[in-house]
């Protein structure tokens, strides 16, 4: 399968990326994130992250359990609900889809948006903001 170019990205992709934790803390490593939309030229990406070992964070409010995960994630996970990460579309996310392109399934893609639409109405989340340039400078460290 042709990898999607960033032009025709869309919600339900996955991503492994190194970005920043959404409240200014350093991250080492590459994390997956989901795309739940587009607002200009950024896309809207979830934290995503493996249920395993950590079960008990699925207990709080600003987590979700992903119940059909795969694809575009190998393993049983959760996405956060509490920090949205605005990303600039940008030939470097090609390099950093996950699973070929192969997207979360729409039912389970709507039930999640549902879900974070419910928690934006009576929950604070924070924002982070990614342009290109950070992106391509995150991806090298």
């Amino acid at each position: 399968m042709k990898i999607k170019d960033y032009t025709t990205i869309s919600t339900g992709l996955g991503f492994l990326l190194q970005l920043p934790f959404a409240d200014n803390g350093v991250v080492s490593y590459k994390r997956p994130y989901l795309v739940i939309g587009e607002e200009n030229n950024f896309l809207l990406l979830l934290n995503v992250s493996s249920s395993k070992g950590k079960e008990h964070k699925l207990l709080l409010d600003s987590n979700e359990e992903i119940i059909k995960y795969k694809p575009p994630f190998k393993l049983k996970s959760f996405v956060k609900f509490d920090a949205l990460y605005k990303v600039e579309k940008c030939p470097t996310l090609n390099k950093f889809i996950l699973s070929q392109g192969q997207s979360l399934v729409k039912d389970e893609l709507d039930r999640l948006i549902i879900l974070y639409a419910n928690y934006v109405e009576n929950n604070k989340v924070i924002e982070s903001i990614i342009s290109e340039e950070e992106l391509n400078n995150y991806q090298s460290i």
